[in-house]
């Protein structure tokens, strides 16, 4: 005869063994274990006995119906309602075998299921002991030396004479100025572009004297990285105002810009420089006809026109699933052309202004003009000139 204390000891054990070594009947189905009734017709009354609940231990003051409440009721009731909790010991030797079994992230989270609820929170604990031991076990992050005698950052307030000192230096840069790119500073291969607005800009301003650094900089600079954060931030901030001024102007009488209608044809080349100077120069001095005339080169005029057709096509043939801006694209087509041979670059200047003559001669209006013209010459065409002329 069998005991019933030891079978139910046993099939406790062995939920907590690999089901290899397990010596209970294979499942019919999976997931659904044997039980008394398995395999009896339905409606069979011939059924075992079920087993008898275990009888906690009753105190002599629960005998008496009419016995007072203990003093904490809702202590006294998670003590007799907790799970029997199992050893430390036992617990930890579970977690970690089932951790190092080798088995796939659902078979761990199986066993984890199958576990019983009285094992289910010393399962957790060990867990999180297991964890915290890892984290302490990884090497520790460096810690950055901190002055705890230096207060906060200082907000220095950049006045109205360096904004004025670097708005016409960016002027002259971004008008007659031979950059390589306008916003990005590297290529396409990763290498630094050296010639851009912003470099340029801060070059001119680290060539200044002590003096200007000490009247106009936040203290500390170049040396202090604050203050050159501080400088690099509002110089960028410059340069994008400048940027958007630039390229409303070089739009004038092509689209509507801040609710103003358009008044007049396309301006010529040199009437856009004329009015570009004029806008983008300092108010209390502007220049003559002649003195424009001689500061802005044959290179000049070339990269504003240049730049009249790549942001008037943006515009006109805007792409909504091109997420790449109107300078971006720029600074692109100029990486790609300078890589290209002295020849390639001439006979692309050349119909560069040849294209805005024809379109942009000062009589046309926009509406008379074909927008799919305006557009910079493509490589093909380039490339029957360079035969051309050679």
């Amino acid at each position: 005869m069998s005991n019933p204390v030891a079978n139910t000891v046993v099939i406790e054990v062995q939920s907590h063994v690999h089901p290899a070594f397990c010596t209970v009947v294979a499942e019919p189905v999976p997931g659904l274990r044997l039980d008394a009734n398995f395999g009896q017709e339905m409606g069979d009354e011939r059924r075992p006995p079920l087993p008898e609940a275990p009888r906690l231990p009753v105190r002599d003051d629960e005998s008496n119906s009419n016995s007072e409440l203990p003093e904490d009721p809702i202590r006294e009731f998670n003590r007799r309602t907790s799970p029997a909790r199992m050893e430390p010991a036992s617990a930890a030797t579970l977690v970690r075998a089932l951790l190092h079994t080798g088995e796939s992230t659902m078979e761990f989270a199986q066993h984890l299921f199958a576990a019983r609820e009285s094992d289910q929170w010393n399962i957790q604990v060990v867990m999180f002991i297991e964890i915290i031991c890892m984290l302490h076990a990884r090497a520790p992050e460096p810690v950055l030396a901190l002055n705890p005698a230096a207060g906060p950052p200082i907000v220095h307030v950049f006045g109205i004479p360096f904004k004025n000192f670097c708005r016409s230096k960016i002027r002259e840069i971004l008008t007659t100025g031979n950059v390589e790119s306008y916003t990005t500073t590297v290529d396409t291969h990763g290498h630094p572009i050296g010639r851009t607005p912003l470099i340029l800009l801060q070059t001119h301003i680290d060539a200044q004297e002590a003096a200007f650094h000490r009247d106009y900089l936040p203290p500390g600079y170049p040396d202090d990285p604050h203050a050159q954060l501080c400088v690099v931030a509002v110089m960028r901030s410059l340069l994008k105002h400048d940027r958007g001024q630039l390229r409303n102007l070089l739009l004038t009488n092509i689209i509507e810009l801040n609710r103003r209608p358009i008044g007049g044809p396309v301006p010529r080349l040199f009437d856009l420089i004329v009015l570009i100077d004029h806008n983008m120069g300092s108010r209390n001095r502007l220049r003559s006809t002649d003195s424009i005339r001689l500061a802005y080169n044959g290179t000049t005029k070339i990269r504003l026109a240049f730049l009249r057709l790549a942001i008037a096509h943006k515009v006109l043939h805007h792409d909504p699933r091109n997420p790449m801006t109107t300078w971006e694209i720029i600074d692109c087509k100029l990486q790609a052309l300078a890589t290209r041979p002295r020849v390639f670059q001439y006979a692309f200047a050349e119909l560069v202004i040849q294209t805005d003559e024809r379109l942009f001669d000062g009589i046309q209006h926009m509406l008379a003009i074909d927008p799919d013209a305006i557009r910079l010459p493509l490589d093909a065409e380039v490339e029957v000139r360079v035969i051309e002329e050679h």
